[in-house]
């Protein structure tokens, strides 16, 4: 049973603390296709900086929990997590606790899980973006360059507040 705890109690070092943001699957060159080898390689290169920030002392990795790069890193942090003492997951949902089989399993094995509305509002998916960045010293973006979407608007947010931001293109 997935642990949710409520936003206003959410409270981790956010100097050991990373966010992803990334794009969805129709955003991606290989949309729904997790086979295609461009999507096995951009899996493994959010792997290697997911380890990389373990190494400089990162230990808690907050996921948006959307579709496509928050999924695929939320996935590598379960799996790191097996061999890297003190990895953890936050799942930070927009709002509810999960709205697809892949999404509530994630939850399930997440350290801890944030609603940040119980229902769908038309900006908790902006105050989610937000709640990432204000809980995070890092984040690692999955970012094609399109400004007018959710994740530029979020690297915006992260370079403003700050944080240190590692960019990797799909």
């Amino acid at each position: 049973m997935p642990r949710f705890v409520d936003k206003r109690e959410y409270d981790i070092d956010r100097e050991k603390s990373v966010c992803f943001s990334g794009h969805r699957p129709e955003k991606l060159p290989w949309g729904d296709d997790e086979r295609d080898e461009a999507c096995k390689l951009f899996k493994s290169r959010i792997e290697r900086e997911i380890l990389k920030a373990y190494e400089a002392g990162c230990r808690y990795f907050l996921s948006g929990m959307a579709e496509g790069f928050d999924t695929y890193a939320a996935e590598a942090v379960v799996k790191l997590a097996k061999k890297h003492e003190g990895m953890e997951l936050v799942a930070v949902f927009p709002y509810g606790r999960g709205d697809s089989p892949r999404k509530r399993k994630l939850a399930e094995k997440a350290a801890v899980c944030v609603s940040i509305s119980e229902g769908y509002a038309p900006s908790c998916y902006m105050e989610r973006n937000y709640f990432l960045v204000r809980h995070s010293s890092r984040a690692i973006v999955g970012y094609a360059g399109e400004a007018a979407s959710g994740t530029g608007a979020t690297l915006r947010m992260a370079l403003r507040e700050g944080l240190e931001v590692i960019m990797i293109a799909p």
